[in-house]
């Protein structure tokens, strides 16, 4: 799991404008890191999102890319976020409503 978030940290963020995409590099020679990753994305719309549901699904994206989120995933297998994107991540919630 360590081995995956090296291998992410060496990514290159691409994408215009909101979107934020993660090119890895699946040759890295970064010490440490396991290029054979998979990045799964959450698509949110920044309009036109249910009144009713809005709150809980930004609660839950925030929760997710808080600090405790991102600890709470080491306990589960997962790999963490990089530094560098998830707080680019906690920025664009920031912009939601």
């Amino acid at each position: 799991m360590i081995a995956a978030s090296h291998a992410i940290a060496g990514a290159k963020t691409v994408g215009t404008g909101n979107d934020l995409l993660l090119q890895l590099d699946y040759r890295t020679k970064v010490p440490g890191a396991c290029p054979i990753d998979v990045v799964t994305y959450e698509i949110v719309c920044d309009k036109g999102n249910k009144p009713a549901t809005w709150s809980a699904t930004k609660a839950f994206l925030t929760y997710m890319a808080s600090r405790k989120g991102q600890e709470n995933l080491t306990f589960q297998g997962y790999a963490t976020l990089p530094a560098a994107v998830v707080e680019r991540v906690r920025g664009e919630i920031g912009t939601l409503s």
